[in-house]
């Protein structure tokens, strides 16, 4: 959850933090977060699961139930941002904090797979990492000293003979490859039905193949709300029945038209297809079924973009 230049995580060598430094870092990290960045996350009726593990974690530190629409109504209401400037983390029990410190580190909560869900939820990742960061020095201190390195003995460097040379010319990366929605129809036209049922078997998708799937779930209204408790609701794509019979999913495919899909089905489904897992070739390793899928979703972003004004 950390780019270059942000709070480290305790899988490098630090100097050592005191106390203070530990609490500033947390505090500051909390006052960054904007009530204006977090309205992009109300803005989402289907958070993504990375987004509500944060979602969590921040209710947790604060002492708030899982309620979807509390959480929404705190954000509109501009209170959650002062509540978290507020947060101190010494007044937190240890048990609490060391919850958040095992979150912030999963590589589900990395930094890079946020940046594309909103600049709040970006804020909320690095305030829980500054609070892991503060945890894991106070109670595991050893990984964050540095070990004693005995001197060497080195002979002087010489000076170096600087040679002038041309810089080389800077290559233009190339341009995405643009897909058309009737390649992408006839590539999933082309799947026979295992090719289907095995990736609507899977128990456990890789990562690559969940999102694609997720965005699936997305453009054919397919997400399912599922309760954990009281005020707790979840979002997970509910691709087994969109998948179960292949026959009537290859159908509204064909059917679907995608001259009328809306801004905000675009705006959700461009989040996934800029992730790195989503690549194509990637997720052909894994699935051909998902492949041709991720095709799908991506022609449909690119047709939207062919469409508007330059």
């Amino acid at each position: 959850m950390r780019t270059s230049g942000q709070t480290p995580t305790p899988n490098e060598y630090y100097p050592p933090l005191d106390d203070e430094k530990l609490v500033e870092t947390v505090l500051d990290a909390g006052k960054k977060v904007s009530p204006y960045a977090l309205y992009e996350i109300v803005a989402d009726p289907y958070p993504p699961r990375i987004v509500q593990e944060v979602i969590e974690a921040v209710c947790l530190l604060l002492g708030l139930q899982l309620d979807w629409g509390e959480v929404k109504k705190l954000i509109m209401e501009e209170k959650l941002h002062k509540m978290i400037e507020e947060f101190h983390p010494e007044c937190v029990p240890n048990y609490y904090l060391e919850q958040i410190s095992e979150i912030a580190h999963l590589d589900e909560m990395q930094l890079v797979l946020l940046e594309n869900m909103g600049l709040g939820v970006v804020q909320l990742g690095e305030w829980l990492h500054a609070i892991a960061l503060y945890y894991d020095v106070k109670h595991k201190p050893m990984i964050h000293q540095i070990p004693d390195e005995p001197e060497v003995q080195r002979e002087p460097t010489p000076e170096p003979v600087v040679e002038t040379k041309e810089e080389p010319k800077k290559e233009t990366p190339p341009a995405p490859r643009i897909i058309s929605i009737k390649e992408a129809l006839e590539s999933i036209k082309n799947l026979n039905k295992q090719d289907i049922v095995e990736v609507r078997g899977y128990k456990k998708p890789p990562a690559g193949v969940l999102l694609v799937l997720e965005a699936l779930c997305i453009l054919f209204d397919a997400m399912k709300i599922e309760r954990k408790g009281p005020n707790q609701v979840i979002y997970e794509p509910n691709y087994k029945k969109l998948l179960q019979d292949t026959d009537e999913f290859i159908r509204k495919v064909l059917n679907l038209d995608y001259d009328k899909i809306s801004l905000d089905k675009i705006k959700r489904l461009r989040t996934y297809i800029v992730k790195p897992e989503f690549e194509i070739e990637k997720v052909k390793r894994a699935s051909k079924a998902a492949a041709s899928f991720s095709l799908l979703i991506i022609s449909i972003v690119q047709k939207y973009d062919e469409q508007q004004p330059s």
